[in-house]
């Protein structure tokens, strides 16, 4: 897979941009999505009332007005969800759409995210301001998934979590455009040999080895902060010289 190093823009939305520029699609119907893109075709507003989305539609967009999000577990075709002002009665019933494949959630006020682990489907989630939750663990008990973006989660300070997710593609975590995510160290991810693609913009490290990297045979791009020494890049590249990655030659901005 060879995802287009460049990005229109900063934060996991460019990401994701980038991704439908260089992924083949797949039809869903009259709708066209590709792999990690939640662009969907067709699609350009969210809707508050479920009378807005067709019972057969395998795509949609959703913001929650109080309770307006009542019944949405009914639409049994969903296979791609983006939802907004996602709070703990949401998400339960969002995780009863058992055909969902991707799924991305944000400005989310809930506490415990072990519901998704009910999305037996699931390949690819995204989690964008996230305020409450304070453990992440349940995502790497997901046997499923392959891509996992989490954007602007405000209790997220170590990678511990992912270092069983062993069958992940393509990872994302991200600050927000105005306040880095501070991580502890990319230790972790050391153990994520099936990572192709792996997106840390916005992120200030405190341990900043980036060698830890070298173990994760399959990773082809990395796209990131400049959160590391000169010289820590140009030992990543020499340990991988078939990762890509912007700051291997213009370090100097």
């Amino acid at each position: 897979m060879r995802i287009k190093p460049s990005l229109p823009s900063s934060g996991t939305v460019a990401i994701l941009y980038a991704i439908w520029l260089a992924t083949p699609r797949i039809s869903v119907g009259v709708e066209s999505v590709p792999r990690d893109s939640f662009n969907f075709s067709g699609l350009d507003r969210y809707v508050t009332r479920l009378a807005e989305i067709s019972e057969g539609s395998e795509a949609a967009l959703f913001y929650r007005e109080k309770n307006s999000y009542k019944g949405i577990s009914s639409l049994k075709k969903l296979k791609y969800l983006k939802a907004r002002q996602v709070n703990q009665g949401f998400l339960d019933e969002i995780c009863d759409i058992e055909n969902l494949e991707l799924l991305s959630l944000s400005i989310i006020s809930v506490h415990d995210l072990s519901p998704l682990l009910r999305l037996k489907k699931l390949r690819v989630l995204r989690l964008q301001a996230v305020h409450r939750v304070q453990d992440f663990s349940h995502l790497s008990s997901h046997a499923g998934l392959e891509g996992l973006y989490i954007e602007h989660a405000r209790n997220l300070t170590t990678l511990d979590f992912l270092s069983d997710s062993t069958k992940l593609t393509r990872l994302g975590v991200e600050g927000s455009m105005y306040t880095p995510q501070k991580i502890a160290t990319l230790r972790p991810l050391s153990k994520l040999r099936s990572l192709e693609a792996l997106f840390l913009t916005s992120v200030q490290l405190a341990d900043k080895r980036l060698d830890y990297l070298s173990a994760c045979k399959a990773l082809v791009e990395l796209t990131c902060a400049r959160f590391a020494p000169k010289e820590n890049f140009e030992e990543l590249s020499r340990l991988m010289p078939g990762l890509k990655c912007q700051w291997f030659d213009k370090y100097e901005v």
